[in-house]
């Protein structure tokens, strides 16, 4: 099977089906258990060695075409203003909003109307493999949604890094 002869580990559905000959995902997902689908959009092989940023590049493959950047709770719990530590990673993202619940982990993205010059301009390199929102923008990107406020430490969120 040319799936096993990749590097390849997240598929699209037409790929699947050109792949095992069938139209038919649901039996092919029932009958083949290391094909793990997402949402029936996205589909995990799970006989190839995963790369540390597997998850990472799951979401943004949910995305494709779309710019995407962790930012709201989770961003600025990565920068110290928010104390707790978010179980989904949630993105701010030019394409529409929605959420995957995963054997790997939850995915929630967040739709922003930013422009493409604006999220560059106010996002950090990659250290992975996804953009992250700087701590203000992110701040601005929750307030705009006005969720979790009372989580925000004022002082940390000004504070010079």
């Amino acid at each position: 099977m040319q799936y096993r002869r990749t590097e390849k580990f997240i598929y699209k559905r037409e790929e699947i089906c050109s792949i095992f000959r069938s139209d038919d995902i649901e039996q092919i997902i029932a009958k083949y258990d290391y094909i793990v689908s997402i949402d029936l959009e996205r589909f995990v092989y799970l006989r190839s060695t995963l790369p540390p940023d597997f998850f990472d590049k799951l979401a943004l493959s949910l995305r494709e075409g779309e710019l995407c950047y962790i930012s709201f709770e989770d961003a600025l719990s990565r920068w110290s203003v928010i104390s707790q530590i978010p179980m989904v990673l949630i993105l701010g993202t030019t394409g529409k909003s929605g959420f995957y619940k995963t054997r790997f982990g939850s995915i929630e993205f967040v739709h922003v109307p930013h422009s493409h010059e604006v999220i560059m301009a106010n996002t950090t390199e990659p250290y992975d493999t996804i953009r992250l929102a700087k701590k203000l923008f992110a701040f601005e990107d929750l307030k705009r949604i006005d969720r979790n406020m009372h989580l925000i430490d004022y002082e940390e969120l000004y504070a010079e890094d």
